[in-house]
């Protein structure tokens, strides 16, 4: 969800996720709209915040409950908003954002089992490997050590060829 509150604080954009969450539309005034959509135990919380940040002109985060237009059900999610300066350093403006804090778990979970995945992988790719390197390396002492023994660099080179068929 994203949205924008500009310079006279009223709401100048929301996407298609925020006008779907809840139904304010652009040109309200934001701060009284927005309040009465958030959850009664949340309004101190998230006003003390957007207070704090439109004073300080900081970037803030705060987690709250809000109510979804389309069932009335509050749904809990994370927002971050993030000050417009001009090019004089004045905010003029707000880019706001929110989602699920449980998607970050949820993604951070994902990531945690496709890295384990690749892991197992990269243990088994390294063990497969080791196994036919093993006596390619012997050969080539091998080779190093008795290169003028016709017998030696004859096996030598038949046990290369298997181990590095067996690689490929």
């Amino acid at each position: 969800t994203v949205w924008t509150v500009d310079s006279t604080g009223r709401l100048s954009y929301g996407n298609s996720s925020w006008h779907a969450l809840t139904a304010i539309a652009e040109g309200r005034p934001f701060v009284e709209s927005y309040l009465a959509a958030i959850h009664p135990e949340d309004m101190v919380l998230w006003q003390n915040a957007w207070n704090e940040a439109n004073a300080s002109a900081e970037p803030y985060v705060v987690g709250r409950r809000i109510r979804r237009a389309a069932d009335s059900r509050y749904v809990r999610q994370l927002e971050w908003g993030e000050p417009v300066r001009d090019l004089a350093g004045h905010t003029g403006a707000w880019v706001i954002t929110a989602t699920d804090p449980d998607e970050r778990g949820r993604m951070v979970a994902l990531l945690k089992r496709s890295l384990e995945r690749k892991d197992k992988f990269l243990a088994v790719v390294a063990h497969e490997m080791r196994g036919p390197l093993a006596p390619i390396c012997t050969a080539l002492e091998l080779l190093a050590r008795h290169s003028d023994e016709p017998e030696i660099v004859k096996q030598s080179h038949a046990m290369i060829k298997r181990q590095a068929a067996q690689l490929v």
